[in-house]
């Protein structure tokens, strides 16, 4: 691609059928995508993990592994949710994916 820059398309993906419909759609549709003058990101959105019931449930202070432990949780439907999306990449003819991903996990508490 030499000094060029690329295009940078987004597309968000969440549990639904409708975002990887999306995907596919961006993938099968997009002509900067298909002659490879654009870069595709992908955003993974899950549901706030909620913890508020944690700090009900324990009489004192919430134990940090339980906090680690739904974080996990959160990481590791992600990391499903990204190996879909790898999946329907590959369909399309999508090479170099990247093998690492980069976690910005927000867990939220309603107290």
């Amino acid at each position: 691609m030499g000094d060029e820059k690329k295009k940078r398309v987004m597309v968000a993906i969440d549990e639904s059928v409708y975002s990887h419909h999306a995907l596919r759609w961006a993938l099968q549709n997009l002509d900067s995508l298909q002659d490879g003058k654009a870069k595709v990101y992908i955003l993974t959105v899950l549901p706030v993990a909620d913890i508020g019931y944690i700090y009900a449930s324990t009489p004192a202070n919430t134990a940090p592994e339980l906090i680690q432990s739904v974080q996990e949780n959160q990481r590791k439907a992600a990391g499903l949710l990204l190996e879909k999306a790898k999946n329907i990449c590959t369909e399309y003819g999508v090479e170099n994916l990247p093998s690492k991903i980069n976690w910005d996990l927000e867990i939220h508490s309603q107290k």
